[in-house]
């Protein structure tokens, strides 16, 4: 797929009149949080006047900083208009990094631009509040002479998925084509429009070529690309990490009358690890590939329709029917809840909804001012549910009136529990908290712990089980709030911590699988491992019910272990490829439910794994799964829709009326289709009656 040429006369043809629009763009640059080091220095106690040792903290910039260093400080004499950055900014979308990533681009005085990209918000702490905060958008916009040029976010919030073009993300961008008219238009994203890497990559080409788009500017793969996506052209730019060259650097274009020029800047580094701080030195700079598309009036064919997803799978079991389905304006990331008859749900753009479960209408809406990644919870008449803007909320189920709010200050991404009198979360302000549902009053916190979790907590008896991002898993005392004990997966990367599993359990063992792809039982009592393999790959994705542990392994299996023999009881081929969402399993009667990353929803045979039906209601991301029955479901996709399934009864085979029906010599009805029929015999004559 990779192709890398130059246009001639892209080249010949630049305007010597008039200076191009030039401008460099900035990629995958990775930056984390520097490692905190000390320095040992011996001083003299002003009161004591004895020796002391004193420690001095320092930050460590890592490699990626630097290697962003050295490319910021080449951009300083390329007399560049602007600075674009097509995501990845960060490794872990902390703040500290964040504000690293800013305070380099500020060195260029020059003006910058930036979106997001998945490794700023799969394990955002902050859900993006942070991002927003240090460079006060992650959408730009920028009329030029030469071109309109627009970035927008592409990366699945706080879950590991596809790309993903939220739907008001979607919606901002036609609102700015529809202004343009026919003038030249690029747009800058973090994912390229491939097929296999966004899931939703057809909602952008449909609204792209309705008007004059030039190119579409993406990063991701760390190298340069060119790839037509139904008709729509499409550049991936190179990453400023060091390569296997041992080069840095970014892309510089340039735009003129007739021609988008792309360059590759590649900075020699040499960078030693062995002592500290790390000495990296820049070497010789080269623009070293070129790339060249003409600027003109695109004109584009009728979409492809072969490359749509299909939803052939649809046609296979007419009995699943949507009983009702509904779009609301902003993706939803958190689990649906069902009681009184009513859906809860809220939603990334910080609504909170309450939907009739009969029909899918809107009764009340909450608005909050942060986005809702968390699921909420349900007793005596109260919803309780989290935001992104460091708040806990408690409402009214009837009418959606505040009963009480409870502000902690960061942004809360966990999901609540709520047992007996109390409400259960984690915030990312490293506290895990317990408060009064009545009140919202607090119980008790637990500081200090895992920087932030998304999962809902296990509470069993007097314990609640949760994990966290700094690959630990808790059990508290559900009374006192002190730690029982704690367990660590052996990672040192985050991003394989078991924060985002919601853990399954009984008297014995508590159950997880973390990103490493380990399933992992530990002792309830104890936290000692009793059962760890990782025989089946299976990634953040279970569920328990009786005494058997279901889980959706990363690539088509979905499996169920017998608990009291530690045996394998089933394994189901279901056919949805690779696939790393983190969404439990939810069984409901005799039939387990699944749903995918790309809008497929399993209903299996709980003991067998014999499949009952699928059903696809979308190619984007959904949640774990809301039970009403074992024939109804209610499910909610990252684009916005949120419907109820309903597999409905065949209709008999035979329905038979009176007129079907003849008596025997003995008055007995006789079933008329049962009878055999000769077809050489003449019906006989009748005559009236006298």
């Amino acid at each position: 797929m990779k192709q890398f040429y130059l246009f001639a006369s892209c080249l010949l043809s630049l305007s010597l009149s008039a200076a191009p629009l030039r401008f460099a763009v900035l990629s995958d640059t990775h930056v984390d949080a520097p490692e905190i080091v000390y320095d040992t220095i011996q001083a003299v106690d002003s009161v004591t006047l004895r020796d002391t040792v004193i420690l001095v903290p320092h930050e460590l910039p890592g490699e990626a900083l630097l290697a962003m260093a050295i490319c910021t400080e080449d951009l300083r004499s390329q007399q560049v208009d602007f600075i674009l950055h097509a995501g990845d900014l960060t490794d872990r979308g902390d703040s500290l990094a964040l504000v690293n990533v800013r305070r380099l681009l500020d060195s260029t005085e020059l003006p910058y631009y930036v979106t997001s990209g998945n490794h700023d918000t799969k394990r955002s702490p902050s859900a993006l509040m942070d991002l927003k905060a240090v460079f006060d958008s992650v959408r730009f916009s920028l009329n030029k002479d030469e071109a309109f040029i627009m970035g927008l976010n592409s990366a699945p919030i706080m879950r590991s998925s596809d790309g993903h073009f939220a739907p008001q993300d979607t919606m901002w961008l036609r609102q700015w084509l529809d202004s343009l008219g026919t003038q030249p238009t690029i747009v800058v994203t973090h994912y390229p429009l491939l097929r296999e890497a966004v899931d939703n990559w057809y909602d952008l080409t449909d609204i792209l070529r309705q008007y004059n788009t030039q190119v579409v500017i993406s990063g991701h793969h760390h190298d340069y690309m060119h790839l037509t996506t139904d008709g729509i052209e499409n550049v991936t730019c190179r990453s400023s990490l060091v390569d296997s060259l041992g080069r840095t650097g970014y892309t510089l274009v340039e735009i003129s009358s007739d021609s988008i020029l792309f360059s590759e800047r590649a900075i020699a580094v040499s960078i030693d690890t062995t002592v500290l701080p790390i000495v990296v030195s820049a070497g010789e700079a080269q623009t070293i590939r070129r790339f060249g598309l003409p600027l003109m009036q695109r004109v584009f064919p009728e979409p492809d329709t072969t490359l749509l997803p299909s939803y052939a799978v649809n046609d296979s079991d007419t009995l699943v029917i949507r009983a009702w389905e509904r779009k609301l304006p902003y993706g939803i990331y958190a689990t649906p809840v069902e009681m009184y008859g009513r859906i809860y749900v809220g939603d990334d753009g910080g609504t909170f909804y309450a939907i009739d479960q009969s029909n899918g209408r809107i009764l009340w809406r909450y608005k909050t001012t942060g986005r809702i990644v968390g699921s909420a919870a349900v007793k005596d008449g109260r919803v309780v549910f989290a935001s992104a803007n460091g708040i806990a909320y408690c409402v009214s189920v009837e009418n959606g009136k505040l009963l009480w709010r409870q502000k902690l200050g960061k942004p809360i991404t966990g999901s609540i529990t709520i047992d007996g009198s109390n409400v259960y979360f984690g915030s990312s302000d490293s506290c895990f908290y317990a408060l009064k549902l009545m009140s919202g009053a607090p119980v008790w916190s637990y500081q200090s712990w895992g920087n932030f979790c998304i999962a809902k907590p296990l509470v069993y008896k007097n314990k609640i089980f949760v994990g966290a991002c700094d690959g630990n898993f808790y059990a508290f005392d559900k009374r006192k709030g002190s730690i029982l004990w704690v367990w660590h997966n052996e990672q040192t990367d985050s991003r394989q911590a078991p924060a985002l599993v919601s853990p399954c359990g009984d008297d014995k063992r508590v159950y997880i699988a973390a990103p490493d792809g380990y399933l992992t039982a530990l002792n309830t009592d104890t936290g000692t491992v009793s059962q760890r393999t990782n025989r089946w790959a299976v990634r953040e994705s279970i569920g328990m019910k009786d005494s058997i542990l279901y889980a959706k392994t990363t690539q088509d299996t979905i499996i169920a272990i017998n608990l009291n023999a530690d045996t394998l009881l089933w394994a189901m081929d279901a056919g949805y490829g690779l696939d790393c969402a983190p969404t439990q399993l939810i069984v409901d009667g005799g039939t387990l439910f699944v749903t995918t990353k790309n809008g497929l929803v399993i209903a299996l045979d709980a003991l067998t794994g014999e499949p009952k039906w699928q059903h696809k209601i979308g190619n984007s991301l959904l949640t774990t799964p809301c039970t009403l029955s074992d024939t109804s479901v209610v499910v909610a996709s990252s684009d916005g829709t949120i419907a109820l399934l309903r597999k409905v009864l065949p209709p008999p085979v035979d329905t038979l009326t009176l007129d079907s029906l003849m008596l025997d010599s003995l008055g007995n009805p006789i079933d008329t289709l049962m009878l055999p029929i000769d077809s050489s015999v003449e019906p006989l004559e009748t005559t009236a009656a006298e």
